[in-house]
């Protein structure tokens, strides 16, 4: 959960769905859809966005693995907003729009917090991350866990702390 800008709080939340949804063309019920959800102080939803509406609406639909887990698709695991005291070190980027972190998906997106579409997505080399974040340097810094998907970690899989310049998608191991 994260406060923005005017007071109120951003989480992730999810609806059952168990009847086909019309733009979700390939996805078969019963499957989970996950929002983003505006709360105000006082406990009201005052806004959901659809993760997979916006990556259907932004041409993103191809990265939507039907195969994956239905009840736990994209496994969204964080919601940041940018504030505006940091929104002039991300000329990319407004106050308001929202990044979150997809980890079956290894994707972190930012999304346009007005057109609720999809600006910038980060994949590369990200497996099972968390937690992305804006720095006050312009920069994001993203939580991998690196997660080889062994048990026992046998094939090398380190945890790391990544910079990523979002103008380029240029990282760094920090």
């Amino acid at each position: 959960i994260v406060e923005d800008d005017d007071g109120n709080f951003w989480a992730a939340g999810l609806y059952w769905r168990e009847q086909p949804v019309a733009e979700y063309v390939h996805l078969k019920p019963p499957f989970v859809e996950e929002m983003m959800v505006k709360i105000s102080p006082a406990g009201e939803v005052l806004r959901e966005i659809s993760i997979l509406d916006a990556l259907y609406r932004s041409g993103y639909q191809g990265t939507i693995d039907s195969n994956k887990k239905k009840f736990d698709m994209t496994h969204m695991n964080d919601v940041e907003v940018l504030s505006a005291e940091l929104a002039d070190k991300f000329p990319s980027f407004n106050a308001g729009d929202i990044m979150v972190s997809l980890r079956n998906y290894n994707m972190v997106l930012v999304i346009d917090g007005e057109t609720e579409q999809v600006k910038r997505h980060f994949r590369h080399p990200l497996i099972h991350q968390h937690d992305p974040d804006f720095e006050t340097d312009g920069s994001m810094v993203i939580f991998d866990n690196n997660d080889d998907t062994t048990r026992e970690g046998s094939l090398g899989g380190q945890t790391q702390l990544l910079r990523v310049d979002p103008a380029t998608g240029s990282y760094e191991r920090i």
